[in-house]
C-alpha cells in the first residue's frame, strides 16, 4: 500500500507538472540539467514499469538535493568566466580553441554559458566576435564529461552554441555558412533531451535566416511553431521576440499593414521585462511601421521615449538605426534640413563600421530627399561620391550595378524618385544574397 501510494504521489506530481504553468515557471528557473530530467519524465520516457518506486524517489530526492549544490557551483563558474576569457582573448581564435580543449579549468558548464550570453549580447554591435564566442562556447561544451542522460543535456548546450554561430553568420550576411551552422545545431538537438523550448529557440533564430533567404513560407512555419511553444510555456519575452520576427517577415513580404498590431503586442509583453534590447527593437519596429503606413506624426510622437531608451541602453548600431529613422520621420513631415542632417550622420556612422548595404540605402534615401526638393545638382554630387565608396565596400555585384545605374541617370539629370525606390529595392534584395566571407 505504501509503495502504491508513493507511486501515485509521484505520478500525480508529474501530471501536475504537465498542467501547472506556475510550477513549470519554477522548473524553468532551475538548472538546464534538472529541467531536462523532469522533461524526460513528463514526456513519459521514464515510465513506472521500468523504474522502481524507490528508484523514482531516490532520483527525485537526488535532483532536489543537488539543486543548491549545482547552483553554487554554477555561480562560481560564472564568476570566474570573465577572467578566464580575459586570459585567452589576445590569441587568434584557433589558439583560443586549443587552449580550451587542453586546459581543464576552461572546460566548465558555467564558462560555456557565459560565452553564449556574451555572444548573444554582441549580435548587434560585433557579430564577428559573437561568432567566435559561440564557437568557443561549443569547444567548452564539447569537453564536458558526460554520459547517459547528462550527455543529452550537453548536446542541448552544443546545439545552442551552433545556433548562435548560425545567427552571427546570418547577421554578417554569410548565409550559406549560417545554414551549415544551423544544420549542426539540429544534429546536436536531435541527440538532446527533446525539450520543446530548446527546439523553439533554435528554430526561432533559424527563421530569420530562412526569411533572409527569401523562403517566406518556411520562415512563417518556423515562427508559428516557436510562437506556439512560447505561449504554451508562458515565455512572454520569447513570445514578444517571435512576434517581432513575424513583423520583420511581413515587412519583407510587403505587407506593412499587418506589422503594427504585432509590434504593439510585443511592446506590451515587454513592458515589465528587464531585456532592454528587445524593448528597443520593438520600439524601433513600431516607428518604422508607422512611417510605412503614412502615420509620420504618430511616429514622431514616439521618438523622444525611444531616444531616451537607446541613449541609456542601446548599442552603437541601435543609435545609428535611430538616426536613420529620425531622418525618415523628418522627411515625411517635410522637415528637410533635420531629415538631411540625421541621414548624413547615420550614413557616416554605418560607413565607419563598414556596413555597405546600410550606407547604400541611406544614400538612396538622401537622393530621394534631394529629388523631392528639386536639388538636382546635389543628387548628381551624391551619385559621384557614392559609386567610388561602394567599390571598396563588400556588396553584391548586382547591388553595385543598380547603384551604377542610378549614378548614370543622376549625371544626365534623369534620376527620379521612382528610380531611386527601384534601386533601393534591388539593393535590399541583394543584401540577403551576399556570398559568405572566406575563412
Amino acid at each position: 500500500m505504501e509503495a502504491a501510494a508513493k507511486e501515485q504521489e509521484i505520478l500525480e506530481a508529474v501530471s501536475h507538472l504537465r498542467n501547472c504553468e506556475e510550477c513549470r515557471k519554477s522548473l524553468r528557473a532551475t538548472s538546464k540539467e534538472t529541467r531536462a530530467f523532469f522533461t524526460e519524465m513528463v514526456k513519459g520516457h521514464m515510465s513506472p514499469p521500468l523504474y522502481s518506486i524507490d528508484a523514482y524517489s531516490a532520483a527525485l530526492d537526488s535532483v532536489v538535493a543537488r539543486l543548491s549544490g549545482e547552483s553554487s557551483q554554477l555561480e562560481e563558474e560564472r564568476a570566474q568566466a570573465p577572467s578566464l576569457l580575459g586570459e585567452i582573448e589576445g590569441y587568434p581564435l584557433k589558439q583560443q580553441q586549443l587552449i580550451i580543449k587542453n586546459l581543464p579549468r576552461f572546460q566548465r558548464w558555467g564558462f560555456s554559458e557565459y560565452l553564449l550570453e556574451a555572444s548573444r549580447s554582441g549580435w548587434t554591435d560585433d557579430p564577428v566576435r559573437s561568432e567566435e564566442l559561440a564557437l568557443l562556447a561549443f569547444e567548452a561544451a564539447n569537453q564536458l564529461k558526460a554520459d547517459g542522460f547528462r550527455l543529452k543535456v550537453v548536446n542541448d548546450l552544443k546545439a545552442e552554441a551552433w545556433s548562435y554561430v548560425g545567427n552571427s553568420r546570418r547577421i554578417q550576411s554569410e548565409l550559406r555558412a549560417a545554414r551549415t551552422a544551423f544544420n549542426r545545431a539540429e544534429e546536436y538537438l536531435s541527440l538532446g533531451t527533446g525539450d520543446a523550448l530548446e527546439r523553439a529557440r533554435m528554430l526561432d533564430l533559424k527563421a530569420s535566416l530562412v526569411r533572409q533567404q527569401g523562403d517566406f513560407d518556411n520562415a512563417r512555419k518556423l515562427l508559428e511553431y516557436a510562437l506556439s511553444v512560447y505561449r504554451a510555456s508562458g515565455e512572454k519575452r520569447l513570445e514578444a521576440k517571435a512576434l517581432l520576427g513575424f513583423s520583420k517577415l511581413f515587412s519583407d513580404m510587403g505587407e506593412a499593414e499587418l506589422r503594427l498590431p504585432l509590434v504593439l503586442r510585443a511592446a506590451e509583453l515587454l513592458k515589465d521585462d528587464s531585456d532592454n534590447y528587445l524593448e528597443i527593437v520593438a520600439k524601433l519596429q513600431t516607428i518604422n511601421c508607422l512611417i510605412e503606413i503614412d502615420r509620420a506624426a504618430e511616429a514622431s510622437a514616439r521618438l523622444p521615449e525611444l531616444r531616451r531608451l537607446v541613449l541609456e541602453h542601446g548599442s552603437r548600431l541601435n543609435r545609428l538605426r535611430l538616426l536613420w529613422l529620425e531622418g525618415k520621420v523628418r522627411q515625411a513631415l517635410g522637415q528637410v534640413e533635420l531629415a538631411e542632417e540625421a541621414m548624413k550622420q547615420a550614413r557616416d556612422g554605418y560607413a565607419n563600421v563598414e556596413l555597405g548595404y546600410e550606407v547604400a540605402l541611406i544614400s538612396l534615401d538622401l537622393a530621394a530627399l534631394y529629388l523631392e526638393t528639386g536639388r538636382l545638382e546635389e543628387v548628381k554630387q551624391l551619385a559621384l561620391e557614392v559609386v567610388p565608396q561602394f567599390a571598396v565596400q563588400q556588396i553584391h555585384g548586382d547591388a553595385f550595378a543598380a547603384i551604377a545605374l542610378f549614378e548614370q541617370a543622376a549625371r544626365k539629370e534623369r534620376a527620379t524618385v521612382a528610380l531611386v525606390h527601384e534601386v533601393a529595392s534591388k539593393v535590399r534584395d541583394c543584401q540577403s544574397r551576399r556570398p559568405p566571407a572566406k575563412s
